[in-house]
């Protein structure tokens, strides 16, 4: 079991970098223990490559590592810093966005996504 005291809330619509698990659906799609951002949908999480594109179809919270709390808000484990190795501009790029709320224009910006066409 991991250690609580490295746990992070995430919210939906929020852009963060996962560890990912050795879940069914991450070893069927081959990504399985590597490093990829994903976007927090209120059911799912939206993945995304190293390159800054969308990867796959969105795949369930606990899929993706990000688990529940009793109370309904959500965390996850994030991998540690210095075994992250991406640049800013190899993510900074224009991408669609598919969320709950439909489909928009995005620019991927660091850790969050700035909405260029509403």
């Amino acid at each position: 079991m991991r250690d609580m005291s490295e746990a992070r809330i995430v919210i939906p619509d929020q852009m963060v970098l996962l560890e990912l698990p050795f879940s069914e659906v991450c070893m069927h799609m081959k990504v399985a223990g590597t490093k990829m951002y994903g976007i927090v949908l209120s059911r799912a999480v939206q993945l995304v490559g190293m390159d800054g594109r969308l990867f796959s179809a969105p795949i369930l919270h606990g899929e993706a590592g990000i688990f529940t709390n009793p109370d309904g808000s959500m965390y996850y484990h994030p991998p540690k810093q210095e075994e992250v190795s991406v640049t800013r501009e190899a993510i900074e790029h224009e991408v669609t966005i598919i969320s709950d709320h439909g489909v928009e224009r995005g620019v991927v910006d660091g850790n969050s996504i700035r909405v260029t066409d509403p």
